[in-house]
């Protein structure tokens, strides 16, 4: 499944601004792309709680922004 929740609400955000999805289903989420953004917005399924506490626990020592929904 793909992250529709994330790719619904790409659309509300100024045009301006340059949005990269990571679907770390398909592939990893890399230093560089966590070096690339200002902020992070973050969802999961319950069974993905691991990696989504994971990548959380990664931008919290980056000092990066994170957005994260409730776990589903």
């Amino acid at each position: 499944m793909p992250p529709l929740g994330l790719l619904t609400i790409a659309p509300l955000f100024p045009p301006q601004w340059n949005l990269r999805l990571v679907d770390m289903n398909v592939e990893p989420l890399t230093d560089e792309d966590l070096t690339w953004c200002d902020y992070v917005f973050c969802s999961a399924m319950t069974v993905q709680s691991s990696s989504f506490n994971q990548v959380v626990r990664e931008c919290n020592e980056r000092d990066i922004p994170v957005i994260a929904e409730d776990l589903i």
